[in-house]
């Protein structure tokens, strides 16, 4: 979404937008459906535009639990397809941390989902998008609430789930060490978990970040 006007302007038409959205899906429950089998209809990467994942942040956020899962299913479906990719959500995240901030509960559901799947192009795009909301959700308790959702992967007992949320924690420490050490009592939690890592799990954490 470029455009040519002020970047606070900007946001605030794209709040507009997102406002309107909710308010459709909140109004007409059929809205929610038929924008959820439109996206599930959707089968090519090159079909799919960043509106889509604002489309998907306001079915999440305006519906029951049982939407909630079909939008989780679809979230998870496209990624491990490869439709839903990293770089589809910088483009839909990256820049509009202040648009997307009533929506920043269903971006840690969806990051959650996301990499406590198998396949690694789903665990790629929950990787890519904790890091987004890391970097755009910049409160303390935002903050900590994403780290304490990457330090219960830790916990998972999956082998994969525990190494790419490992990773995840290495890439914000290495992209912003500041930011990170502040949480850096909170960290000291994973501690808890070592006697249940292995050793290539403690490599990637334990010596490439303390």
């Amino acid at each position: 979404m470029v455009t040519n006007f002020p970047s606070n302007l900007q946001t605030s038409g794209e709040a507009l937008v997102l406002d309107a959205l909710q308010t459709a899906m909140r109004l007409r429950k059929e809205v929610v459906v038929l924008t959820l089998r439109h996206l599930d209809n959707l089968t090519k990467p090159a079909d799919h535009s960043p509106l889509d994942w604002w489309l998907l942040c306001a079915a999440f956020t305006t519906s029951a639990p049982a939407e909630r899962k079909k939008v989780l299913r679809i979230v998870v479906d496209k990624a491990s397809s490869k439709q839903l990719s990293p770089s589809l959500l910088r483009a839909a995240v990256r820049g509009h941390g202040v648009t997307l901030s009533p929506h920043f509960g269903a971006h840690l559901e969806m990051a959650t989902a996301l990499l406590q799947k198998q396949t690694a192009s789903s665990r790629d795009a929950g990787g890519a998008l904790y890091a987004l909301v890391f970097e755009e959700f910049t409160e303390i308790f935002e903050r900590q609430e994403l780290l304490g959702h990457l330090l219960s992967h830790v916990g998972s007992g999956s082998a994969a789930e525990i190494e790419a949320a490992l990773s995840v924690l290495v890439s914000l420490a290495t992209s912003d060490a500041l930011a990170v050490h502040r949480f850096a009592s909170f960290l000291t939690y994973i501690l808890d978990y070592l006697a249940t890592l292995s050793i290539g799990q403690v490599d990637i954490y334990i010596y490439r970040y303390i």
